[in-house]
């Protein structure tokens, strides 16, 4: 069987024959074949394309294989971190925090012990004794208010106390700091007559 092109060709050439058609121009001839050229190229190039496919999956597949590596290590990461975080919690030491918030030397106090406890908030609390006076590393923005509510607090966590057991000598001061991210809550009370300290601190 002839070709497309080949029958169409011999068409045209009856109508020319029989005088139907008048011979085609060299522009006409032209213009025949180049569209024909196209068409061979487009059968040509058109499988190559589809060729190209597995490559592109291959490709897809490499990056999707990189993604879920990478998400796995910031996973772990993530998971060290909070280890680290809980290790740290679970292992509170008195001395940590004290040598925070206060700037008087550990070899001036005394007594010293405390709590550290995290739920929906994380809430810190140590004491200690300072014949000479505790100073605070920051005191901006304590205010003195009344001890009783500060007082009946530790009252419950250190029911025999000497330095809670009366309010006459106590000094109570507080404050609150926050960000866009954290809220902190400071309390120190202190008992001038016993040289009990008492402080806490609490947000998230």
């Amino acid at each position: 069987m002839l070709p497309r092109a080949s029958l169409r060709l011999e068409h045209l050439s009856n109508l020319v024959y029989l005088g139907v058609l008048s011979p085609p121009t060299m522009r006409e001839y032209q213009l025949f074949a180049s569209t024909n050229k196209l068409g061979k190229q487009t059968s040509i190039n058109g499988p190559s394309t589809s060729s190209n496919l597995p490559e592109l999956e291959k490709h897809e597949r490499q990056s999707i294989v990189m993604l879920t590596v990478a998400v796995a290590v910031l996973c772990a990461i993530a998971l060290w971190h909070g280890a680290q975080v809980l290790r740290e919690k679970m292992t509170f030491k008195p001395e940590s925090l004290y040598q925070e918030v206060f700037s008087t030397p550990l070899r001036s106090i005394s007594d010293l012990d405390g709590h550290y406890t995290s739920e929906a908030l994380y809430d810190t609390w140590i004491h200690f004794k300072c014949p000479t006076g505790a100073m605070l590393r920051d005191s901006d923005g304590f205010e003195v208010k009344r001890s009783t509510e500060a007082r009946l607090w530790f009252q419950r966590r250190r029911p025999t106390d000497k330095g809670l057991e009366s309010p006459k000598y106590l000094i109570f001061e507080w404050r609150n700091v926050s960000d866009n991210f954290h809220l902190k809550t400071e309390w120190l009370l202190h008992n001038a007559g016993t040289a009990d300290y008492y402080y806490r601190t609490w947000g998230y």
